[in-house]
């Protein structure tokens, strides 16, 4: 999560993100512009909760004969601020 956050830290903007996906050539899955209270749980569990505004959802690496993706959510705040990252890993099964 650090080399991310190095990439895009919190406090940039969601179009920040979007440029450094497109540079990176990480998968921007969902554009979701919904705004989520503050606190809600997210899907990624472990602790993961909204930050009061919109999300999202990109692949930021995959590898492996069982495809291994690497996905992250990237929480913004009521003004579009970058506010927390969560990470998780999900592996293909036969």
């Amino acid at each position: 999560m650090e080399k991310l956050l190095k990439i895009v830290p919190i406090g940039s903007s969601a179009k920040k993100l979007d440029e450094a996906a497109k540079a990176n050539g990480w998968r921007l899955k969902v554009h979701d512009n919904r705004t989520f209270a503050k606190g809600k749980p997210h899907y990624f569990g472990n602790g993961c909760q909204t930050a009061g505004g919109i999300t999202r959802d990109s692949v930021v690496a995959e590898y492996g004969v069982l495809t291994t993706s690497v996905q992250a959510v990237w929480l913004f705040d009521e003004k579009e601020h970058l506010r927390r990252v969560c990470v998780r890993r999900t592996t293909d099964a036969l």
